[in-house]
């Protein structure tokens, strides 16, 4: 193909392909060939913001197919078999503004009567899109769904496949979980919750995973809670009320007062209500206020001195309706489960260097113990 009068367009070049051409020395073609596939593989499914950006500086496509403009074609060698200019697409000189994951594809000539065969293929064609966990919200673009976790204060996101409907995206299968997380919307906005006892989780997925253990049930439901109210009580670390002012010479002492007086630093939570307490230094979970209380004040003694500290309260609605997951792959499930486990034992190393840590550790242990055998039932 003459490049020289192919300078002015925009080309869609096809995905790569595994096959290696040319003598390679001692290096085995075989394996060559096995690296490739890797490579390729490792390009299509990076998704990080970073590699998002680099992929969009040489013009990858979210499909594998590669956007490249007639100037870029001087500088690089580009063989253009089986490339389809923005000309083909579009039937004229401009580039085509519509659905990356339908760009490069040569539009066929229409059969009378194939109209419905068309729109079918359509709606079937597979999408990989990114899925809001706790919302519907989808996209093909990574720093879409990581704009709006950040505005709508959400944790996850996920990516799948998915099919365009009518104009819209609709998720069908999960590929792989948490692609995306905003760490500051942990346990803020919208939290996951078992449908049947009320026990919190940070995701969606490992809420699931506790209620097919605990409650022996094979549904792939969980709940979602809204917070309701966030609290941020005070609370004296020598024993002093501080609501009245009196001091006491025990905790326990301390704690009959706020009883008896009515000066808990918090509300009961109402019949519709979940409470829940997080440390504010390690971000561990509490349903407990004394428990929690107590972690703070021994885990945490260096953080807070001698002074009052305060710990995160949160009133969330309990959930009248579930929801379910998006059908997986076993090796999908077990993927996540190994990302458990693995986080769970880094967190068991550190609580072991923490004095006073004995419960945690004991905690952590007992989780590791349900993924592990959660896994071999896969």
């Amino acid at each position: 193909m003459n490049i020289a009068g192919e300078m002015d367009k925009i080309w869609y070049l096809p995905p790569p392909t595994e096959d290696v051409h040319g003598d390679f020395g001692p290096y085995s073609v075989k394996e060559l060939k096995a690296a490739r596939k890797d490579l390729i593989k490792f390009v299509h499914e990076s998704n990080g913001a970073v590699f998002q950006r680099v992929k969009a500086k040489c013009g990858i496509l979210a499909d594998g197919r590669r956007k490249i403009s007639g100037l870029d074609m001087g500088n690089v060698p580009v063989d253009l078999e089986g490339a389809v200019s923005a000309d083909d697409l579009n039937g004229s000189g401009s580039d085509v503004g519509g659905d990356v994951r339908t760009q490069g594809v040569k539009r066929k000539a229409e059969i009378p009567g194939s109209t419905q065969t068309n729109k079918k293929q359509a709606v079937d064609k597979k999408i990989i899109a990114y899925t809001c966990d706790l919302c519907d919200f989808t996209t093909e673009i990574y720093d879409e769904v990581d704009k709006h976790l950040q505005q709508k204060n959400h944790f996850s996101a996920s990516m799948c496949h998915s099919s365009k409907e009518n104009s819209v995206l609709k998720p069908k299968t999960l590929l792989k979980p948490l692609v995306v997380t905003n760490r500051s919307a942990r346990f803020n906005n919208v939290i996951p919750t078992c449908p049947k006892c009320f026990a919190v989780y940070e995701n969606i997925n490992i809420c699931n995973l506790h209620y097919q253990n605990t409650h022996e049930d094979n549904s792939d439901i969980y709940a979602l809670s809204t917070v309701e109210e966030t609290l941020w009580p005070k609370i004296s670390n020598n024993n002093q009320c501080l609501k009245c002012g009196k001091n006491f010479a025990k905790t326990k002492s301390l704690h009959d007062h706020w009883r008896s007086a009515k000066h808990f630093p918090l509300r009961e939570p109402k019949s519709n209500e979940i409470r829940i307490m997080i440390c504010p230094h390690c971000e561990r979970l509490f349903y407990d206020f004394f428990s929690c209380k107590e972690h703070i004040r021994h885990v945490h003694v260096d953080e807070i001195g001698s002074h009052a500290y305060s710990m995160k309260v949160l009133f969330l609605e309990k959930p009248t309706t579930s929801c379910h997951l998006l059908p997986s792959s076993p090796a999908t499930t077990k993927n996540l489960v190994n990302k458990e486990i693995k986080m769970l034992t880094e967190m068991r190393k550190a609580a072991k260097k923490t004095p006073n840590s004995k419960h945690t550790v004991k905690a952590i242990r007992e989780n590791i113990k349900l993924y592990k055998h959660y896994r071999k039932n896969c």
